[in-house]
C-alpha cells in the first residue's frame, strides 16, 4: 500500500496537482534506507512512467500535425544522416 500511495502522489504531481514534495522525498528515502527501493518500487515507477509518456506521445501526435522531412539522398524509413557526415 505504501508503494501504491507513493505512485499515487507522483501521479498527482505529474497531473499538476500540488503535493507535499518533502513527504514524497522522505518516503523515497525510507524505501532506499530499507533497501527495497529497487525491488519494490523502481520497476512499478518505471512502468507507470513509460505508460505516461506513451499516452502523452500519442496525444501529442493526434493533436499536432507531424511534418516529415525527406531528402532524395536519404534512404526511406531511417533518420537523416548526422550533421557533418558524408552522404
Amino acid at each position: 500500500k505504501t508503494i501504491d500511495g507513493i505512485l499515487l502522489l507522483i501521479g498527482r504531481e505529474r497531473s499538476g496537482e500540488a503535493v507535499d514534495r518533502s513527504l514524497l522525498r522522505s518516503l523515497l528515502s525510507m524505501l532506499s534506507d530499507l533497501q527495497v527501493y529497487k525491488d519494490s518500487f523502481e520497476l512499478k515507477f518505471l512502468e507507470e512512467t513509460n505508460c505516461l509518456y506513451a499516452a502523452e506521445g500519442q496525444r501529442l501526435m493526434q493533436d499536432r500535425e507531424v511534418l516529415i522531412l525527406t531528402h532524395p539522398s536519404w534512404p526511406t524509413g531511417i533518420c537523416p544522416p548526422a550533421l557533418g557526415s558524408k552522404p
